[in-house]
């Protein structure tokens, strides 16, 4: 499959939170960067002897950011301050995804050389698991929520199928093979699944399974993407992100039966070199990314769809971070 190639070559992040949550919440919040928050580096620094999961007391009451490949695992940080406010140990391997639903509850990717991969729940700013969705097959990428139903969807890689649509943890998933192959998923609001990837070559492809059908149809991009990245639905469009040549763009498409159609083009400015799967949120893209190699050590924020840059998180270390999600504080677990 491609999602070895996608890890060399693109960008993109966990996906899925559900709809309330992509086309923003409301209430005031602090900048990014305000008097009061602690940088990322100084909490990292207090925090790094920690193996097992913890959570800080304030981490229930705030926005979280979640991303995978750091701390031994996910990097649990508050947002918009960027204090290091927890540690998950899951989320493993390569291409490691990471994705939330409307509740605040996270889904993240964990893989094993020993076993099959699978997608551990937990609450929002829970270090006890709630839930494990056990995969047919290995390396476990993105995932995404349907807002509709509450089924979860995870890429990965199986015998003849990359799609695993679970119902519940304890269901076996039905299975799917997207005519694409890819790292990233997204729901939109009406339960249509939409899959980002390779067909042939470098220029990025799209499937879509359309709510209530039995398999992937490819859809027609009507503009060339280099390289294949993320996919998210926020607001009325399908958003797809791209690294190659550079300079890394985020592409806004607008999905009418079998056409997606490029409607705008985001390019971000001080654009680093290497960007992996990013996620956007209340006018935000919150990046993984590096300027020099290809292993990601910064959390950079840029204005969505402006694309200036505004602020970045660092001080994660040696870690190579693979994919981000939010989790909203005032949304209650369903389980």
């Amino acid at each position: 499959m491609a999602m070895k190639l996608l890890a060399l070559s693109s960008a993109a992040l966990g996906v899925g939170v559900a709809v309330a949550m992509l086309t923003g919440c409301g209430g005031s919040q602090r900048p990014i960067g305000a008097p009061g928050a602690m940088p990322l580096s100084r909490a990292i620094s207090s925090h790094a002897d920690r193996s097992r999961s913890w959570m800080l007391p304030e981490a229930t009451k705030v926005d979280l950011v979640y991303v995978t490949g750091g701390c031994g695992g996910t990097c649990v940080v508050s947002y918009p301050d960027g204090k290091m406010v927890g540690h998950l140990d899951v989320g493993y391997g390569l291409n490691a995804g990471v994705c939330a639903d409307s509740q605040g509850n996270v889904y993240i990717s964990n893989n094993s050389e020993s076993h099959d991969s699978e997608v551990v729940e937990y609450a929002h700013a829970g270090t006890t698991s709630i839930a494990t969705f056990d995969l047919p097959g290995g390396a476990a990428a993105g995932c995404s929520v349907d807002s509709t139903t509450g089924n979860l969807a995870v890429m990965f890689e199986g015998s003849g199928y990359d799609v695993a649509i679970f119902t519940t943890p304890s269901q076996a998933p039905q299975l799917y093979l997207a005519p694409v192959d890819g790292f990233s998923c997204a729901y939109d609001p009406s339960g249509n699944l939409f899959v980002g990837g390779l067909a042939d070559g470098t220029n990025a492809a799209l499937a879509e399974l359309p709510k209530g059908a039995s398999e992937f149809g490819q859809l027609t991009i009507n503009k060339a993407i280099e390289g294949a990245g993320q996919v998210q639905w926020y607001g009325k469009y399908l958003s797809y992100s791209s690294t190659f040549g550079g300079a890394p763009f985020i592409y806004r498409l607008k999905i009418a039966g079998t056409s997606a159609d490029v409607v705008k083009t985001t390019r971000l400015s001080k654009p680093p070199k290497f960007l992996w799967y990013p996620w956007i949120y209340q006018g935000k893209i919150l990046v993984p990314y590096d300027r020099h190699g290809t292993s990601a050590r910064a959390l950079g924020i840029w204005d969505y769809p402006k694309g200036r840059f505004v602020d970045k998180f660092t001080g994660f270390g040696a870690a190579s971070l693979h994919s981000v999600t939010i989790s909203v504080a005032n949304a209650s677990p369903t389980r």
